[in-house]
């Protein structure tokens, strides 16, 4: 398979677990290694390893890390969508020190793409790619209060996708404690390609659920909700879940509030 694992820098970085069969009686060692990994010619990643050692009449789990090609693998997502399993190509340069010769070998590896995409976008995704603006106060009663917002998502990623769904609890107390209020997208929206869309919404808060602590911030003249959902996202028929975490903070003075991200 191949796995996503991170961003270094501006690159992101991924793990192919190669299957490499030795068919010598004796044990081989490789040098100055150097891989493609490619999907029908469109090279996705590429990298280098020292060293590798290959136990005679076995096979061996080669862990071949790259950086991906962001170009070449948003041109096939499509393609590779289309599948639910789909063949990798690593071309494998090397030498081989018990003979001294160069060689090259072709591994095929198998890969669920849906799951790559995921584990990519994932990663491509940081803390403002979702934010919250514009957060207005808004008193309504003894027992009701709320705060409007403007919840800002951006497309990280080159191609376009579903912004499916978006739930969120509050709670006054701490993350996933006693839910004193909730808020969902209402309908899907299609988000073009590094594109920007800006969803208006508003949270009604259950004050009697709150608790006393929510009275006693209103009367310091600041309060905070914790909030805790999900995002789902759909490229091409495939849905994928993004967690999102946060604090709404509030000065009742002024009436506007902050948004702090707590996954980064």
């Amino acid at each position: 398979g191949m796995e996503v694992l991170g961003k270094e820098g501006e690159d992101i970085e991924a793990r192919v677990n190669a299957q490499i069969y030795n068919g010598n009686f004796f044990k081989l060692g490789a040098t100055d290694l150097t891989y493609v990994i490619s999907y029908r010619d469109t090279v996705l990643g590429q990298g280098a390893l020292d060293e590798m050692s290959l136990p005679g009449g076995d096979t061996t789990t080669v862990e071949l890390d790259a950086v991906l090609d962001l170009k070449g693998m948003f041109s096939v997502y499509k393609s590779m969508m289309a599948q639910k399993k789909c063949t990798l190509q690593v071309h494998l340069d090397g030498t081989f020190t018990s003979l001294n010769y160069h060689e090259s070998l072709q591994i095929e590896n198998v890969v669920a793409p849906g799951e790559l995409l995921q584990q990519l976008i994932g990663q491509m995704m940081d803390e403002s790619s979702l934010s919250f603006t514009d957060l207005e106060w808004e008193p309504k009663s003894l027992k009701k209060s709320g705060f409007g917002f403007k919840a800002e998502f951006k497309n990280p990623a080159p191609i376009p996708f579903e912004l499916k769904e978006i739930r969120m609890e509050f709670s006054r107390d701490g993350y996933g404690q006693s839910k004193t209020g909730d808020w969902q997208l209402e309908e899907p929206i299609e988000v073009q390609a590094n594109g920007t869309v800006r969803i208006p919404g508003s949270v009604e808060i259950d004050n009697l659920q709150a608790g006393a602590d929510l009275f006693t911030g209103m009367f310091k003249g600041k309060v905070e909700y914790y909030s805790v959902g999900t995002m789902v996202l759909s490229v091409e028929g495939f849905d994928f879940d993004i967690p999102v975490r946060g604090k709404f903070i509030f000065d009742l003075k002024t009436q506007e509030g902050r948004w702090e991200n707590e996954l980064g």
